[in-house]
């Protein structure tokens, strides 16, 4: 599975990034270890894309814990596990906020990709919030304020 780096896309603009996360993901159900174990330390740690018919669902951050720790966290059913953070958005979506289990289906039916932070300096929360506001993921929180997609990634961070 390919991920983007920072590194090469860093003076291009959210959309045009966008549209290449879009073209590389692939569906969490098909999402092996070795798609998310790191090619080195650089590459564990970034931005992940939760998709759905080419819809940007959710944006994450995997900061302290790496790619391979933080996007299956995401299928944990268990009612104390607060980093299954996107069953629980998909449960509450349907109306049924405590049924974390009737939701893996469809989670592994989206479709996931991954931008890897792979240059220093680069502050990850500014640009989660960046893509969320330029993308208005369906199940991330409503942001007050949209940004412009034209906006480019090294002018962010």
């Amino acid at each position: 599975m390919k991920k983007l780096l920072w590194s090469k896309v860093q003076r291009r603009t959210i959309e045009s990034v966008s549209k290449e996360l879009l073209e590389i993901a692939k569906p969490l159900g098909e999402v092996t270890l070795s798609d998310l174990v790191a090619s080195g330390p650089e590459t564990s740690n970034g931005l992940y894309f939760f998709v759905d018919e080419g819809t940007f669902q959710y944006i994450g951050k995997a900061g302290s814990r790496s790619f391979i720790e933080r996007i299956p966290a995401h299928l944990d059913v268990r009612p104390e596990a607060w980093f299954g953070t996107l069953l629980q958005k998909l449960a509450a979506e349907n109306g049924s906020p405590d049924d974390r289990v009737a939701q893996v289906p469809r989670a592994l039916r989206l479709r996931v990709a991954m931008l890897a932070i792979d240059v220093d300096g680069v502050d990850l929360v500014s640009a989660e919030t960046a893509f969320r506001r330029a993308l208005a993921p369906a199940l991330n929180p409503k942001r007050r304020s949209e940004n412009d997609r034209s906006l480019k990634l090294a002018d962010v961070c």
